[in-house]
């Protein structure tokens, strides 16, 4: 995609890659803020998070947003359309990428941050750029951002609720070969062994 392609005007009612990138990627950020909201039940249990430090990985995603609009539309003068879209596919993706890394409780709240900071150039430019591209049918393009950022959206606890569901399945079966090839002691053998 070049910079022609974001401010060359479309014949009626057509969809440029411009418009599809502009639509994918508002999607792409509406999923990867919805699973921050699935998986921070599960850095809880894996960090031994207090309830503080879980509501601050929502809190740093709105603090990152909140800076998105106050200064966004500085960075998108100063960047460029197409730079800001690339820095905003970068962020969100680097956040899912460090979201998923994280060893401790600071780093996953960092991606959260990094995630509505960067992330939100994306609803910040896209419609602009969607404004550019289709002129007055722009209700038309916007309608086709908001059904797609929607499907993505649903799509989102769909399937980090399917990849829970097969990555038990997998550890429990993974269990049971390995309780066949070499059964386990009983569970008060070992109690036992410290008291002697």
């Amino acid at each position: 995609m070049t910079s022609a392609d974001l401010t060359a005007a479309p014949s009626a009612g057509a969809r440029t890659h411009a418009t599809w990138y502009c639509w994918l990627l508002s999607g792409l950020y509406v999923f990867s803020v919805n699973v921050q909201g699935n998986v921070v039940p599960f850095l809880q249990e894996a960090f031994t998070m207090s309830y503080r430090a879980v509501s601050l990985h929502s809190s740093a995603t709105a603090t990152g947003i909140i800076l998105v609009g106050l200064f966004g539309e500085r960075v998108a003068a100063r960047r460029g359309r197409r730079r800001s879209l690339w820095l905003a596919a970068g962020g969100f993706s680097g956040g899912g990428i460090l979201l998923c890394i994280a060893p401790a409780p600071w780093a996953s709240i960092l991606a959260c941050f990094v995630t509505g900071l960067l992330g939100a150039l994306a609803p910040a430019v896209t419609p602009v750029v969607l404004a550019d591209l289709h002129g007055p049918r722009r209700a038309a393009a916007y309608a086709g951002q908001g059904i797609v950022a929607y499907c993505y959206g649903l799509a989102a606890p769909l399937l980090s609720g399917l990849a829970i569901w097969l990555a038990r399945r997998g550890a429990g079966r993974c269990l049971r070969r390995h309780r066949r090839r070499a059964p386990l002691p009983p569970p008060g053998l070992g109690r036992a062994r410290r008291r002697a």
